[in-house]
């Protein structure tokens, strides 16, 4: 296995889980919309997460910046085959 391979599937993997992390973010920002403010710190202090809109906001923007900069580098890679 060369090293470019391992590099795409080391991006691959990271863009994977940062497109869940981001959708998870949505749906999290969908229900702090529907249950208000107070229910959603609540619902977030029973799961041991103080702070939870600020936490939630700052997964969110590392989720989205880790998915559009591995979206770049995989075209990146995918554009430049040399085998």
């Amino acid at each position: 296995m060369k090293v470019k391979d391992v590099i795409k599937t080391v991006v691959q993997i990271v863009h994977i889980l940062s497109f869940c992390g981001t959708l998870l973010c949505g749906v999290l920002g969908v229900v702090y919309e529907i249950i208000g403010p107070v229910k959603y710190k609540q619902l977030l202090s029973s799961f041991g997460i103080s702070n939870g809109f600020e936490r939630t906001w700052i997964w969110a923007v590392v989720m989205l910046i880790l998915l559009l900069s591995t979206h770049f580098i995989k075209a990146e890679l995918l554009s430049n085959t040399d085998s």
